[in-house]
């Protein structure tokens, strides 16, 4: 947890996932699990996520293939001035993260019905990317759909864009790093935060009653 956050860190996540973390800061972190769903549902997909990869019994590929495959790479980069801006489109491809979905309100409680007259219930969702959380929160009005949210972290200021079939809408975010969209349809869209060097994606985020 730090000053930025109320949550445990991702990286202090691992360290309790794999048992490295300080007597002290261990029992401060089961306190905290013990009354956030939020940091306890990110510890639940990380613990099954490093299960995965214990238990994953595919093999490396052979030496020489890996030494033949970075010598291609390597002569190409010295021969082909071509091949450098490849490498350049290739780094920032690499700073592109996908966000973890960490917690959704919806699958947290049943779903009841509204009563005429009372507004909508705000749909919370947790995502991880980079050393960034983003807390998003949606709402329904009419038939319009309302996202706004919260980047979490060392953040300096970026922008929010959401991508639909038929629509396309995007924002800036303030100094506090949190952002509203204009309202959109119902519909299937993918979210994208650019953050500096840092691009991150909801690919499929679905707005519907």
């Amino acid at each position: 947890m730090n000053v930025l956050s109320p949550h445990i860190s991702f990286a202090a996540l691992v360290d309790f996932a794999e048992d490295r973390l300080p007597t002290t800061q261990l029992a401060e972190s089961h306190a905290h699990m013990n009354s956030c769903e939020r940091c306890a549902a990110r510890l639940t997909r990380l613990q099954h996520t490093l299960n995965l990869m214990r238990s994953d019994r595919m093999e490396d590929a052979p030496p020489h293939v890996v030494r033949q495959a970075r010598q291609v790479f390597r002569t190409r980069r010295a021969t082909n001035t071509t091949t450098g801006a490849v490498a350049d489109a290739l780094a920032v491809v690499a700073r592109r993260v996908a966000a973890l979905l960490t917690f959704d309100s919806r699958e947290m409680s049943p779903a009841y019905g509204v009563r005429s007259g009372q507004p909508a219930p705000v749909r919370q969702l947790l995502f991880s990317f980079a050393e960034y959380d983003l807390d998003l929160r949606i709402t329904q009005r009419g038939e319009l759909w309302c996202i706004s949210g919260q980047v979490l972290g060392q953040c300096a200021g970026g922008k929010a864009e959401l991508r639909g079939a038929t629509d396309t809408v995007e924002t800036i975010l303030n100094d506090l790093c949190e952002f509203t969209l204009p309202p959109v349809v119902t519909g299937e869209y993918s979210l994208k935060l650019r953050l500096g060097e840092v691009e991150a994606e909801v690919p499929q985020l679905k707005l519907e009653s």
